[in-house]
């Protein structure tokens, strides 16, 4: 079992349960942290996509730099009216994020990884990222990969902790 330490800005720590089911736990570095189960199946993925995103792409105001500036997980799941507001980074890591869970479904290839998002995020009505380019879409892709196959590797009680530099 990998023991969660203070790690960069924000740490971010995947818990496998003994039942089989996660939890995901930020911890700022005033040593705050918030937390919440993850729905089986989407949960795990889908925040790990995030991740990806988010630190291949410098993105500092998705999700987790939403979560290191102070929100709550839970203010994320809450009705989209009562949300904190989310700009361009935001919709455009979840269009990253959401294009490597289309992937990782075989319902895409890593080729298709950017005319997804830079659809997705036309109909966000955000720019699609500077920078994702065809390599950097492969990257993502190899690095989700990785992420997926060591978290599935894991045994139950045990922590996935990975740095978010913010």
């Amino acid at each position: 079992m990998t023991a969660p330490s203070t790690v960069g800005p924000l740490q971010i720590t995947f818990v496998k349960r003994r039942d089989g089911q996660a939890r995901l736990i930020c911890t700022r570095p005033d040593g705050t942290t918030t937390e919440t189960p993850l729905r089986p199946g989407f949960g795990v993925a889908h925040d790990l996509a995030h991740y990806v995103a988010e630190t291949g792409l410098g993105l500092t105001e998705g999700f987790y730099g939403l979560v290191a500036q102070g929100h709550a997980i839970q203010s994320f799941e809450r009705p989209r009216s009562e949300r904190p507001p989310v700009g361009t980074q935001a919709l455009q890591a979840e269009a990253v994020a959401m294009a490597l869970q289309h992937i990782a479904a075989g319902t895409g290839t890593a080729h298709q990884l950017r005319p997804f998002v830079e659809a997705s995020c036309e109909g966000s009505g955000v720019p699609a990222p500077t920078g994702l380019t065809e390599a950097l879409a492969e990257a993502l892709w190899a690095r989700y990969h990785v992420l997926m196959a060591e978290w599935k590797a894991l045994p139950p009680r045990s922590h996935l902790v990975l740095p978010f530099p913010g």
